[in-house]
């Protein structure tokens, strides 16, 4: 294991030592540090550790300073402050925090993050929408994403997740395109071998829980829920903390 002084802010978080890493990221922030100091990096950390009030305020600190470098361009935060109103417990205002990431793509003022043109935002909308039984919300995120699978880009991860939220992909397909295995249980050992697999495995299996949802099965959702939040956090993907959210919400660990 690497010595803890030689560690960074961010070799700590992704050592799952999250305590360590928000501690060591606020150290850094007083002295100035541009990289080590980062917002984003200390919201993360104290989403991993569910102090989600100031993962939310460090977000937002994250989003203005990213603005105001890149002229307005990007929001690279949305989703994050968007998952983390939801866990506590402000539907409304996350939505309203998703659907602002959506509606930004498409008149072209919010950077949309993902290789498959703003999959992102979208399915997360869905998953929001369908959870809190929003059917303006749900149907805006389909919509969305309707118009992002016209698009070339879709073939890129997360854009399966668009189709299989479209009802155009199986979860056979989906877990193809995500480990390269069509199997549950041997995807599950791509994930563990490697981290990129295992980002991609955690959002198929959100999803999979989602589409149970629409599909009245909440047993079968939170065996998907649960399946998620099983898989060692690979910290910058939403669907784990909302899928530990699901999980905790059902009285579950």
């Amino acid at each position: 294991m690497m010595d803890s002084e030689k560690m960074t802010p961010l070799d700590l978080l992704e050592s799952h030592r999250y305590a360590e890493a928000a501690a060591a990221y606020a150290d850094y922030s007083k002295k100035g540090d541009p990289v080590h100091g980062a917002p984003g990096g200390y919201a993360k950390a104290c989403l991993c550790l569910g102090r989600l009030e100031e993962a939310v305020t460090y977000f937002r600190l994250a989003n203005k300073r990213a603005s105001e470098k890149l002229k307005g361009e990007t929001q690279p935060y949305l989703a994050l402050i968007g998952t983390a109103e939801w866990l506590l417990g402000r539907r409304a205002e996350a939505i309203r925090t998703l659907t602002q990431s959506v509606d930004g793509v498409l008149d072209g003022s919010i950077g949309y993050g993902d290789q498959a043109g703003g999959v992102e935002q979208g399915v997360l909308l869905w998953y929001a929408g369908v959870t809190a039984q929003d059917m303006a919300a749900s149907e805006h995120a389909l919509k969305y994403l309707r118009k992002l699978a016209g698009k070339s880009r879709i073939q890129y991860w997360p854009g399966p997740l668009a189709l299989f939220a479209l009802g155009e992909r199986s979860e056979e397909e989906v877990l193809k395109e995500a480990c390269g295995v069509d199997q549950l249980d041997a995807a599950e050992e791509e994930a563990d071998k490697n981290l990129l697999k295992r980002r991609h495995l955690v959002n198929s299996l959100f999803y999979f829980g989602v589409r149970q949802r629409v599909n009245g099965c909440e047993e079968q959702c939170r065996q998907w829920m649960r399946r998620c939040f099983a898989l060692e956090n690979p910290i910058v993907e939403c669907e784990w903390y909302l899928a530990r959210g699901e999980v905790a919400a059902a009285g579950e660990r």
